[in-house]
Order: structure tokens, then C-alpha cells, then sequence
């Protein structure tokens, strides 16, 4: 029982850490004048991830440096 608690308190934690590091990624994208939300739609709407545009994705990244 005690090994599943830790269990649970480890991904517990590896979660909020992703959560973390997802929102901070965000407020990158947001500051280099990308939105996060209309750069996942346009990827959604793709009929498969091979599809998503590279020269887009491309440019969204050195707009950022």
C-alpha cells in the first residue's frame, strides 16, 4: 500500500511539473507573438502531424530567438 502512495506522489509531482513547464512554454510562445491556441488548432486541423506545415513551424521558431 505504501509503494502505491509513493507511486501516486511521484506522478502527483512529475504532473504538476509538466503543468509547470507547459505554462511557462506558453508565456514564451505568447511573448515572441505566437499564439499557442491558433498554432494547435492549425496543427489539429491537418489530417496527421506529417502534414503540419515544417516551413511554419520553422518560422514560428526563429521569430522567437
Amino acid at each position: 500500500m505504501r509503494d502505491s502512495i509513493e507511486n501516486i506522489s511521484q506522478l502527483q509531482k512529475k504532473l504538476n511539473d509538466l503543468q509547470l513547464e507547459n505554462q511557462i512554454l506558453k508565456n514564451i510562445l505568447d511573448k515572441a507573438g505566437l499564439s499557442y491556441h491558433k498554432e494547435l488548432s492549425i496543427f489539429r486541423q491537418s489530417d496527421s502531424k506529417e502534414d503540419y506545415d515544417q516551413n511554419r513551424a520553422k518560422e514560428s521558431f526563429i521569430r522567437m530567438q
